[in-house]
């Protein structure tokens, strides 16, 4: 009887729709079917495919611009640019073949005035480039 069922077009999970997680200040809305793990110092959530870390850290008087310029300096001139109000942001995707298959990778930094953050975005399709850099365009503080 089960065979001539139709499938359920509904789909069952514990999280079907995006969530949005916080983590030291910043905020980012993820697929609702990824896993997540939390430390004191950073933020994981993956899935098949997919896996971001977020790491943050308060930056005190230092500008958002300089946070930036210190930190996100070894990603070299062709780095992308992101600004969104007070909100600056470098980042780069490369490629890397260390695990023995070659993945995306996007590394970005994010900062306001008085808070950073460091972005790390792994992806094994490559058509996938366009969700890694939506993800880190949408990081913020909130």
């Amino acid at each position: 009887r089960s065979s001539s069922a139709p499938a359920p077009t509904v789909v069952l999970g514990y999280r079907r729709a995006p969530v949005r997680i916080t983590h030291e200040g910043w905020s980012l809305t993820v697929p609702g079917d990824f896993a997540e793990r939390r430390t004191a110092e950073e933020w994981w959530g993956g899935g098949p495919g997919r896996q971001i870390t977020l790491a943050a850290v308060p930056t005190g008087s230092m500008s958002a611009q300089a946070f930036v310029n210190q930190f996100a300096a070894d990603l070299g001139d062709e780095a992308l640019t992101h600004r969104s109000g007070e909100l600056v942001g470098r980042a780069k995707i490369t490629t890397d073949p260390s695990s023995g298959l070659e993945i995306a990778v996007l590394d970005g930094y994010s900062a306001v005035p008085g808070s950073g953050a460091a972005i790390r975005i792994e992806f094994d399709d490559a058509g996938d480039w366009q969700w890694a850099l939506d993800m880190w365009r949408s990081l913020a503080p909130g």
